[in-house]
């Protein structure tokens, strides 16, 4: 095996044993958290032991959510060093082109398995979704400037058809700014509520509507994507939003 191919190798397990890792370690953290005690009757001392499994469930997801900064950048490191290490075998803007694509896959793959680990999570403890957005990002993010960078050395156009293809690409690549604003929404709320007491109800319900709009909006303008036969940015509209909705929603869970 050849040196580039090792490290293509090395990379690939590394995202993997990374993806790996944070599932088993949520598995694990979820495991720790003391049962409910039972509260019939509810006495006092009831209530304190619900007070300290709560500080005790708090400590832990705090615990984990700091360890899946680590695997989110490890993940997002190995995918792109094995894209790094790629483009030294390729010569040709096309093959690049190709390279940054099979990128894009990856992050639109890792989307789609964030988005039924989110759906399936454990309520007793909050799955990390900012260090999750983040690796599904820069990965989308590098394969499409790069991307375009490649085809921009090609000389080739962007051909889509006719006049209708036409609009619906252009239509398409609007998608991409729902899609920013709705990782911003969601990037807010995670970061400054982060929870859905009563208190949040008003800054809740504007940022979630907000972010539902604009999510829809980019999964229509995906499908017109589909129309113009951009794939690509097709599947990372439809998946990349629901994620961060799923955000939204695990971010409300107790």
């Amino acid at each position: 095996m050849s040196p580039v191919r090792a490290l293509t190798a090395v990379a690939v397990v590394v995202a993997l044993a990374g993806v790996a890792a944070a599932i088993v370690d949520y598995r694990v953290t979820v495991s720790r958290v003391p049962e409910l005690p039972d509260c019939t009757p509810y006495t006092e001392q009831c209530e304190q032991g619900l007070d300290a499994r709560n500080v005790h469930r708090l400590s832990l997801e705090g615990d984990y959510r700091r360890r899946s900064w680590i695997y989110s950048v490890a993940v997002l490191g190995a995918a792109l060093g094995a894209t790094a290490v790629a483009l030294v075998r390729r010569r040709t803007p096309s093959e690049r082109q190709r390279v940054f694509a099979n990128l894009g896959v990856a992050g639109v793959v890792l989307g789609l398995v964030v988005a039924g680990l989110f759906w399936l999570a454990d309520t007793t403890i909050e799955p990390a979704a900012r260090p999750a957005v983040l690796a599904i990002a820069g990965m989308l993010i590098v394969a499409a400037v790069g991307g375009l960078v490649a085809r921009g050395e090609s000389g080739r156009r962007l051909e889509v058809g006719g006049p209708k293809r036409q609009i619906a690409w252009r239509l398409s690549l609007a998608g991409l700014g729902f899609t920013v604003v709705t990782f911003v929404l969601a990037w807010i709320y995670t970061e400054h509520v982060a929870s859905c007491g009563p208190e949040d109800d008003l800054a809740t319900r504007y940022l979630l509507g907000a972010a539902l709009a604009t999510s829809v909006a980019a999964g229509l303008l995906g499908l017109l994507g589909l129309l113009a036969r951009r794939w690509f940015l097709a599947l990372v509209y439809l998946v990349v939003n629901p994620v961060l909705l799923l955000a939204f929603v695990v971010s409300c869970l107790e």
